[in-house]
C-alpha cells in the first residue's frame, strides 16, 4: 500500500533490471520518492506470457482443508508500466503439480479463505516456480467462476450456511479474456494454443470479465467495448517484449 500511495515520473509496478545500473536507478527512484519499506528481489525467469500461470485456492476456515483449486495458463499479460503483470487472458486447465504444491503451501502457512498464487514455468528444469501467496482473490478471479466454481458460494457455505464443502478441482476448460480475439491470437506463438482458442470461441466458452449478456445499460456496453478495443493502442505502445 505504501508504494501504491506514492507517485513519481517513471514509476512502474514491476521493474525488470537487466543490468546493475538499472537496478541501482530503480532502487534510488523508489527511495528518493518516499518508499521506505521492504523491496522484493526475484530472479527473472525466461519466456513469454504463455509460461505464466495463476492458481486460486479456497481452504475452509473451520478445518483448514483445501476445498477448491483452480489453475489457469496466463496467455497474455498487461505490459503497461502501471499495470504490468495483470492477467488479460487465461486458459483454464488441470495441472497435478500445481494441485500438489498449492495444497502443501496453504497447509504449511495455515492460511484459510481464498489465496492466489502467481507462478511461471521454468523450462530449464520443467517445473513451476511460485512468486508469492496473495492472501485474497486475484483481480482476474472471474476465470474461476467461469469454470463453474463460483467464488461467492464458498464464502456463503463456509460462513453463513456452515455446510460441508467437498473438495473439487476446476477442470472445465474455458478462456477468460479481456482483450479482442485478434489481439490475443497475434500475441500467441504456439499453433496448438491458437487452435484451442479458436475452438473455445466456436463453442462459446470465452468469458469477458466485464461483459454480461444481461447488462441493461447501453452506455456501459459501449464503455466495455471501447475499453476492450483500447488494448490495441496499449499493445502498440507497450508490446509483449519477447
Amino acid at each position: 500500500m505504501k508504494y501504491h500511495a506514492i507517485d513519481y515520473p517513471g514509476k512502474e509496478k514491476v521493474y525488470i533490471c537487466e543490468d546493475h545500473a538499472t537496478y541501482k536507478k530503480s532502487i534510488h527512484d523508489m527511495r528518493h520518492n518516499g518508499y521506505d519499506d521492504e523491496i522484493i528481489l526475484q530472479e527473472y525467469l525466461p519466456g513469454d506470457d504463455s509460461l505464466v500461470g495463476v492458481a486460486t485456492v479456497y481452504s475452509s476456515h473451520k478445518t483448514g482443508e483445501v476445498k477448491v483449486i483452480s489453475f489457469g495458463q496466463t496467455l497474455l499479460e498487461d505490459h503497461t508500466p502501471s499495470a504490468i503483470g495483470n492477467h488479460l487472458a487465461i486458459l483454464t486447465k488441470k495441472n497435478d503439480q500445481i494441485v500438489r504444491d498449492v495444497t502443501k503451501l496453504v497447509k504449511a502457512t495455515g492460511w484459510t479463505g481464498f489465496s492466489n498464487f502467481d507462478v511461471k514455468y521454468d523450462s530449464r528444469d520443467q517445473t513451476y516456480k511460485f512468486f508469492e501467496l496473495n492472501a485474497r482473490l486475484g483481480r482476474s478471479n472471474y476465470y474461476v467462476t467461469a469454470a463453474e466454481k463460483n467464488t461467492a458460494t464458498y464464502y456463503v457455505k463456509d460462513f453463513i450456511e456452515n455446510s460441508s464443502i467437498d473438495f473439487s478441482i476446476a477442470d472445465k476448460q474455458i478462456l477468460y479474456s479481456a482483450v479482442p480475439k485478434k489481439l490475443l491470437l497475434d500475441n500467441i506463438h504456439s499453433n496448438e494454443i491458437k487452435k484451442t482458442i479458436q475452438q473455445l470461441y466456436k463453442a462459446n466458452k470465452v468469458y469477458h470479465p466485464l461483459n454480461s449478456h444481461d447488462e441493461p445499460s447501453i452506455k456501459r456496453k459501449i464503455y466495455v467495448k471501447m475499453a476492450t478495443l483500447n488494448y490495441f493502442k496499449k499493445f502498440k505502445r507497450y508490446p509483449q517484449p519477447y
